[in-house]
């Protein structure tokens, strides 16, 4: 399975609450803990130790933070079974390395099934997403320019393309990276109803 953006997110997004039957997360390991759960890849490299023995570096993320991970045992064997970008499946044990925590993995594959909830591996918006909703649809509602509000009507219909809203970023690691990041932009918490009308009167008087 694979997200649509799994780039480090900026701060500005929170953690969700803990799901049912989930593992520890990331930022609760100590080391020597054990690990087996799943973890978004958001980085892969094939390299060679000293003695010229394959392994691989990965980074491992969840809705807590990211840690570097490694395989060293049949590791072209477990690389060829994921990608960056992917929802990985993995066993091993929290371990330092130069006074750094990691993860040394004994298994690593691409999680099976498309179910996974992405709000377990990324953060989502502060604001409740309903009211989100109610906002958008309350700044639609103050478009009068016929073309524009045809448009928004069509758009806000779109139960597909609702449900994809509710889970955009706006952006892939700078503004409001984080699930749900997108719907949040028309906050009322960054500006005012009264100037929200105002600019949106504005930018469609021409039309």
């Amino acid at each position: 399975m694979a997200l649509s953006s799994l780039d480090p997110p900026a701060h500005g997004g929170r953690l969700a609450p803990p799901a049912a039957g989930e593992g520890a997360l990331l930022a609760t390991l100590r080391a020597g803990d054990a690990v087996d759960g799943v973890f978004a890849c958001t980085r892969k490299e094939r390299l060679l130790t000293r003695t010229g023995t394959p392994y691989h570096a990965v980074e491992l993320r969840d809705r807590s933070g990211a840690l570097p991970a490694r395989i060293f045992r049949d590791a072209d064997l477990h690389g060829g079974r994921f990608d960056v970008g992917e929802l990985v499946a993995v066993s091993g044990r929290a371990a330092r390395f130069r006074e750094e925590l990691q993860l040394e993995l004994e298994r690593i594959e691409r999680a099976a099934g498309d179910s996974l909830d992405p709000t377990r591996f990324l953060p989502v918006a502060y604001r409740d997403l309903d009211e989100l909703d109610g906002f958008l649809e309350h700044l639609a509602r103050e478009v009068y320019a016929p073309g524009y509000r045809r448009l928004l009507d069509a758009m806000l219909a779109d139960a597909a393309l609702r449900a994809a809203w509710r889970l955009a970023p706006c952006t892939r690691a700078a503004h409001h990276a984080y699930l749900g990041g997108c719907s949040s932009t028309p906050s009322p918490s960054r500006r005012s109803p009264r100037r929200s009308r105002s600019s949106i009167r504005g930018s469609t008087a021409t039309c």
